[in-house]
């Protein structure tokens, strides 16, 4: 935390956002794909030091099955069908 305000109401969101863990979890199981999206992302930004919160985003994460509530990175890219060109070779070896 630095000595700016802006850095005090970071710490002051995180800390309220940590004690409300108990209450948002349960949301990450939510029947409303929204509330589940919602609650991922309040959660990502709590402190998680026994680990229980990022335990519980992997969980849901495994069996998610709305598209919309998946992050981009959680399938394997597609790349169109032909000679791999020197670009390739920047992100696939």
């Amino acid at each position: 935390m630095t000595g700016y305000p802006a850095g005090w109401s970071v710490a002051a969101a995180r800390a309220a956002i940590t004690a409300g863990a108990p209450v948002l979890l349960p949301l990450l199981n939510d029947f409303d794909p929204a509330i589940r999206i919602d609650a991922a992302y309040a959660l990502a930004t709590a402190a998680d030091p026994d680990h229980t919160i990022r335990t519980d985003l992997t969980t849901r994460l495994a069996t998610e099955q709305d598209a919309i509530v998946l992050p981009p990175c959680s399938s394997p890219p597609r790349r169109a069908p032909g000679p791999r060109t020197s670009a390739d070779r920047l992100v696939a070896p």
